[in-house]
Parts: C-alpha cells; structure tokens; sequence
C-alpha cells in the first residue's frame, strides 16, 4: 500500500488507540489515521488523491483533516459491485 500511494515515509499514527468520537470506526478497527507533518502541500494533494483513486473502489473513504489523513472502511450500497466489476 505504501508504495502505491507514495514515495515518502507512511506512519500510521492510530488505529484503535488514541482520541476520537465516541462512535468512530477507529474502535472497530475500521479506520486509521496517517502522519502528514512530513509532507509539503503537493505531496500531501498528490497522496490524499492517490489514494481516494484507489481505495474508494474497495469502500474505503479517505478524509483529510488538518494535522493527518483520516482512512476507513465505509462501502455505500453498490461499491463492492463495482470492485468486482473492475477486477474479473
């Protein structure tokens, strides 16, 4: 996945640890959150498109929020079709 989205260091800084809202995916398991600090703003552009191309297809949504990328697992009614429609 790193490598399909980017060239730079990709840290995960939370999954099912930290602070979020009380109903957030991060405590399924179903979300992370990826370092960006590390990034200048066309990096950062280029990766959070990068990998809204690809992840939106499997359900995914990918939010950026000020400090990090927010990633989770999300399908809307009809995304799974289209994954399969795209790999068979």
């Amino acid at each position: 996945l790193t490598k399909l989205l980017t060239d730079n260091e990709f840290v995960i800084t939370s999954l099912n640890d930290g602070k979020h809202l009380p109903h957030s995916k991060h405590f399924a398991g179903m979300a992370m959150d990826v370092r960006t600090r590390n990034l200048n703003q066309a990096e950062r552009v280029a990766r959070y498109e990068k990998a809204r191309a690809l992840l939106d297809l499997l359900g995914y949504d990918v939010i950026a929020e000020d400090d990090h990328d927010h990633c989770e697992y999300d399908p809307k009614p009809g995304e799974e079709k289209k994954w399969l429609e795209r790999t068979t």
